[in-house]
């Protein structure tokens, strides 16, 4: 780490350094406000100890008298971003990456979109996050699951370097993020506290929070093994199909609601129009006829969803054909 560092610190020199940091997040980082004052701190430093101070690759500055660990910057702009490190007779003590926000500063992602996240079932360990970037910037999301009182720790972290403007999506392990119990109920100190960053080109840096609960990310994936068989002489349809893996069991304690929609032929000679005709059920087979005699199944489809959150509707499945 200490080698990365001072190769960063001889590569960027003290103009260049914002201008090269949106590339990747670092790990060190202080955020502080456009046109107001900031301090940075050398943890490492005592208190009144001769500590200099190195901006990128530029020259040391020393204050007079020593302020030991604290360094105090004037009103920011743009170019007070870049890597500080701190030194006494020589030896590195640390360093941070300084990024600077504010109003007027171009937005790095589309806060009024926010941040939309989804789990397969409520005891899922992949949790898929997605933003809209605004503009090339290294992002990095976080999740700390809250507890009582408000207290809580960090339980996934990920970052994504995004070339430009785009809808941008991630994926977490969410293996320590969900609730001990799935069945359980989450309330107002509870829950999920996520935070997304941003750090752009020249330093600027953006953050957004928000507040989520696991039962409003849950959307099922697609119910499986859809298949459809059409007595010749009665025209009855029976339906059957199976929940997606991924959703937590048993079916008793977490129901599913499943909609199907049937595509017929409009005529016997199977060409021209078709109707549809949709079907609602909460088991795992069903029987149905034709919206008129003799209609014949083209096709259907399936999506499910909770029925007691009640959560989104899944992605449709795959079209399946009669057997």
């Amino acid at each position: 780490m200490w080698l990365a560092t001072l190769l960063a610190l001889a590569l960027f020199p003290a103009g260049d350094a914002a201008s090269a940091a949106w590339g990747s997040f670092p790990a060190e980082l202080s955020v502080g406000e456009l046109d107001r004052e900031a301090t940075l701190q050398c943890p490492e430093a005592s208190a009144g100890q001769a500590v200099c101070w190195r901006k990128g690759g530029g020259k040391a500055v020393c204050p007079r008298p020593p302020r030991g660990p604290t360094l105090r910057l004037p009103p920011l702009d743009l170019s007070s971003a870049g890597n500080y490190s701190c030194w006494a007779g020589g030896t590195l003590l640390g360093w941070t990456f300084l990024a600077v926000r504010g109003l007027g500063l171009p937005r790095l992602l589309d806060e009024a979109a926010g941040v939309t996240c989804e789990a397969e079932s409520y005891n899922s360990t992949v949790l898929r996050c997605a933003w809209l970037a605004l503009r090339p910037a290294a992002f990095r999301l976080r999740l700390r699951r809250r507890g009582p009182g408000g207290a809580g720790a960090g339980c996934s972290s990920v970052e994504k370097v995004v070339g430009g403007r785009g809808p941008t999506w991630v994926e977490l392990d969410a293996s320590a993020c969900g609730p001990e119990c799935p069945s359980a109920e989450e309330v107002p100190e509870t829950g999920l506290e996520l935070e997304l960053e941003g750090l752009g080109a020249g330093g600027r840096f953006q953050r957004m929070r928000r507040r989520l609960f696991w039962r409003d990310l849950v959307r099922p994936a697609a119910p499986e093994g859809l298949a459809a068989r059409q007595e010749e002489s009665t025209g009855q349809l029976r339906l059957s199909w199976a929940p997606p893996p991924s959703w937590v069991r048993p079916s008793s304690f977490f129901p599913l609601r499943f909609h199907l929609r049937l595509e017929f032929f409009g005529n016997l000679d199977r060409e021209g129009l078709l109707l549809l005709s949709d079907l609602y059920s909460d088991r795992l087979e069903e029987t149905a006829q034709p919206p008129r005699p003799h209609q014949l199944l083209n096709r259907v489809k399936i999506r499910c969803r909770d029925p007691i959150a009640p959560s989104p509707w899944s992605p449709w499945s795959a079209w399946a054909f009669p057997q």
